[in-house]
C-alpha cells in the first residue's frame, strides 16, 4: 500500500509544518500556503495571557519537535527529530521521567511517533518496520510503566493511533489500500474486538485526532478545497472552524468538553486555539519566551484541569511547552 508520510514539506522562512499524525499525505504545500487573495482570519481574543508557560526542551541533539504531550498526572510524551533520521517517518518518541528524557523507540522500529496519552498513562504509540523486499510497515502498541503491548495488524489496514482515552478506546487515521490518497478516520480497541471506520460525508479525508471518556472525538476533514475541523459525537459531525482560517484541525478534547488545536491564518502562520463553551480564543507564544522570529505555534493537548501542550519555533529551533491556567482564569 501507499506509505504514510512523516510530515509536509518545508513552510516558507525554512520552517516546516509539525504534525506528521496531522499530515499523513494531507495536504499539499502548495494548498496549504498559497495564502495570496485568500481572506484574513478574524481576530481571536487573546487567551495566552490566562496561563503560565512552561518550556520544555526537547532530548538531547533534536532538530525538530513534533508533538509535545501530557495526561492529567502531568506525564509528557514528545515526538520529535534527529538529524539523520528518514523524512518519510516518525522520528522517535520520549517520555519525561523525573526531569529527564527517556526513549521508548519501539525495539526493532526504525521510527516511532507517540498518540496523547490516557490518565493512567498508558502511551500509543505506532512503529515502522522494514519488513522483507524491502517493504514498510505499520505496526502499532501501548507503552505503559516500561513495557510494550502489541496491537495486532488489522487485516486489511494499516492506521496510525492518535489518541487514547481511559477506557481504552483509540482514535486515528486509516489510509484505504483500494483508492489511494483517501484517508479515513478509525475507533478501536487495543484486541481489534472493536475497529470501525468513518467518513465525513462527501470528504476525500477524514483524520480522528483525540477522543474523551464520552467518546467524543475531535478531528479535521477535507471536502471541496475546505479543510474544517469538528466534533463526532457519535451520530454527527458538527463542524469547528476558526473565522476565516485556511484550516482549523481540532488536536483534542477533554472531559469538559473543552477543545484545543491548531489553525492557519489567511496569511500561512500556525496559531493555537482553543474552544470553551462555544467561545473561540487564540493561543500563540507570547514574544517574551521567543528568541528572534516566532515562526509557529501549536497546541497538542488539553487535560481536564486545563493544561495545554504543544510546540513553538523560534529562531533557536523547536521547543515543546506546558501552559498552566492562571489562578483566576476565567
Amino acid at each position: 500500500m501507499e506509505a504514510f508520510v512523516n510530515k509536509d514539506t518545508q513552510e516558507p522562512g525554512g520552517k516546516r509544518h509539525p504534525h506528521p499524525l496531522i499530515t499523513i499525505l494531507i495536504l499539499s504545500l502548495a494548498a496549504l500556503f498559497c495564502a495570496r487573495g485568500q481572506p484574513a482570519s478574524a481576530q481571536l481574543p487573546d487567551g495566552t495571557q490566562d496561563y503560565t508557560i512552561q518550556l520544555i526542551e526537547p532530548p538531547e541533539g533534536a532538530v525538530a519537535v513534533w508533538y509535545t504531550l501530557m495526561n492529567e498526572s502531568g506525564l509528557v510524551a514528545m515526538q520529535y527529530g534527529l538529524p539523520d533520521d528518514d523524512p518519510r517517518f516518525f522520528g522517535h518518541t520520549a517520555v519525561l521521567e523525573k526531569g529527564t528524557w527517556k526513549n521508548i523507540d519501539v525495539p526493532g522500529s526504525i521510527s516511532t511517533g507517540v498518540g496523547a496519552p490516557s490518565s493512567s498513562g498508558c502511551v500509543p504509540v505506532t512503529y515502522v518496520r522494514e519488513e522483507a523486499g524491502g517493504v514498510f510497515a505499520y505496526h502499532s502498541a501501548v507503552y505503559h510503566r516500561g513495557a510494550f503491548t502489541v496491537i495486532p495488524d488489522h487485516e486489511t489496514y494499516q492506521f496510525v493511533l492518535n489518541s487514547m482515552n481511559d477506557r481504552g478506546t483509540l482514535v486515528g487515521v486509516i489510509a484505504d489500500p483500494e483508492i489511494p490518497g483517501v484517508y479515513r478516520g478509525v475507533r478501536l480497541n487495543s484486541s481489534l474486538s472493536v475497529f470501525e471506520v468513518f467518513d465525513v460525508p462527501e470528504s476525500s479525508l477524514t483524520a480522528f485526532f483525540g477522543i474523551n471518556n464520552a467518546s467524543l472525538i475531535v478531528g479535521r476533514y477535507e471536502r471541496d478545497g475546505e479543510r474544517p475541523g469538528f466534533l463526532y459525537d457519535g451520530r454527527i459531525f458538527t463542524d469547528i472552524s476558526v473565522p476565516g482560517a485556511l484550516k482549523t484541525a481540532p488536536e483534542s478534547i477533554n472531559n469538559n468538553k473543552v477543545i484545543a488545536g491548531s489553525y492557519v491564518r489567511g496569511d500561512g502562520s500556525w496559531n493555537g486555539f482553543m474552544l470553551e463553551k462555544g467561545v473561540l480564543k487564540d493561543f500563540t507564544i507570547p514574544a517574551e519566551l521567543v528568541t528572534g522570529e516566532l515562526y509557529y505555534t501549536l497546541v497538542d493537548c488539553i487535560t481536564d484541569n486545563g493544561r495545554l501542550s504543544g510546540e513553538f519555533g523560534d529562531d533557536n529551533g523547536d521547543h515543546g511547552f506546558i501552559a498552566t491556567p492562571k489562578p483566576g482564569r476565567k
